[in-house]
């Protein structure tokens, strides 16, 4: 049994007696209020909010900054100090150690079984499926088949993403001493979902570091906010940019515009190095598409990744270019 399974609710409380001076007895019982609380409890009663992960992120420091101004407070480094640092110290181990366990979890969810992060199916909104750590971050499959919960193992997204992946290492390949930095677009990007499982899946397994630019003229700060929060657990110096406007509008400043086929310094310096777009519909996919031929002209190593019901039968296609 490891520490966590172990530890028992009142494990860490420092006793408040005579040998306390009053100058810290408030930080002291502010101490054993949340060193004896669950996390689910914390949350419900405390300004702490979201998943148990989140609330580790916020949690730990606070803690810290807590056992910082206790100390600081105690002259001399006697039994009182020790009882006190003692306490502190097991809690924020304790504390360390599950939100490490998260993290794990939370990384081979994404990266092996993402399906495993969704929520149950929703009776009211069947096309949306929320993930369990984050309300504000979901994946829309308003296509019939792109749901990652029918055969989560063989589900079109997964081999989507398998095989943009693929082509990713093939045309923007780096070194080991070189990490490769890539710009990455999603027209419609929605939910972010399918985005954090990209970023999951080229972080964490191949090494890439990733600048994102989230394309939708519908997005939610909080969606925005907690897709960095996450993004950020597999690399720290992720960054993204926020575009609310259409995909054919965003693409239209990377179009050539005159016989020699150039655009403008801006332009190219924002050019993005891989641009993906689910589940857009067919007619916004094909003028799409007729946008990314020109700019392939000026940028041919630009990876354009598609996926979309096509035909009467409404087949579910993969165009990777």
């Amino acid at each position: 049994m490891n520490k966590l399974e172990s530890s028992t609710i009142n494990s860490f409380q420092i006793p408040v007696d005579d040998t306390v001076p009053n100058e810290i007895k408030r930080e002291i019982h502010i101490f054993n209020f949340f060193s004896s609380k669950k996390i689910k409890d914390t949350k419900s009663e405390t300004k702490f909010g979201g998943s148990n992960l989140k609330v580790l992120t916020v949690y730990i420091p606070f803690i810290s900054r807590l056992h910082g101004n206790v100390l600081s407070k105690i002259k001399e480094k006697g039994e009182l100090y020790s009882k006190i640092e003692c306490g502190f110290k097991s809690f924020l181990d304790f504390l360390n150690e599950k939100k490490e366990r998260k993290v794990r979890n939370f990384k081979k969810k994404v990266v092996e079984s993402s399906h495993l992060l969704l929520a149950t199916e929703p009776k009211k909104f069947p096309q949306l499926l929320k993930m369990k750590q984050s309300t504000s971050i979901w994946e829309c499959h308003c296509v019939e088949g792109l749901s990652r919960l029918h055969c989560p193992q063989e589900s079109r997204r997964s081999e989507f993403e398998t095989l943009v992946i693929k082509k990713i290492q093939k045309r923007l390949p780096f070194t080991d001493i070189q990490k490769r930095t890539i710009h990455i677009a999603s027209i419609g990007a929605g939910g972010c979902f399918q985005e954090l499982i990209f970023h999951g899946r080229l972080s964490e397994t191949k090494g890439y570091q990733i600048h994102w630019t989230l394309i939708d003229k519908d997005s939610y700060s909080e969606t925005l906010t907690d897709f960095l929060f996450f993004a950020k657990i597999f690399d720290p110096n992720t960054s993204f940019l926020s575009v609310k406007q259409t995909g054919e509008n965003y693409l239209k400043k990377f179009v050539p515009h005159d016989e020699n086929g150039a655009i403008s310094l801006e332009s190219q310096l924002e050019l993005p190095d891989v641009i993906l777009s689910v589940d857009l519909g067919h007619g916004a996919s094909s003028k799409i598409r007729e946008l990314i031929s020109k700019i392939k002209k000026v940028s041919p190593l630009l990876i354009y990744a598609e996926m979309d019901k096509v035909g009467i039968e409404g087949r579910i296609e993969i165009k990777i270019q």
